[in-house]
């Protein structure tokens, strides 16, 4: 009965859930993408170099 309580629980909760977690991957993404602009902006540059 613990179980089926938590379980219903979590699919009430799935939305916030699943929001917390589009939070964290917008908050990851956005770290991350201008590091790998930067690095396609120094790899561009290295080619331009002789």
């Amino acid at each position: 009965m613990n179980e089926k309580m938590s379980f219903a629980d979590f699919i009430g909760n799935s939305s916030t859930f699943s929001g917390g977690l589009n939070q964290i991957i917008e908050t990851t993404f956005g770290f991350i993408m201008p590091l790998v602009k930067s690095a396609e902006g120094l790899v561009t540059l290295l080619k331009l170099l002789p």
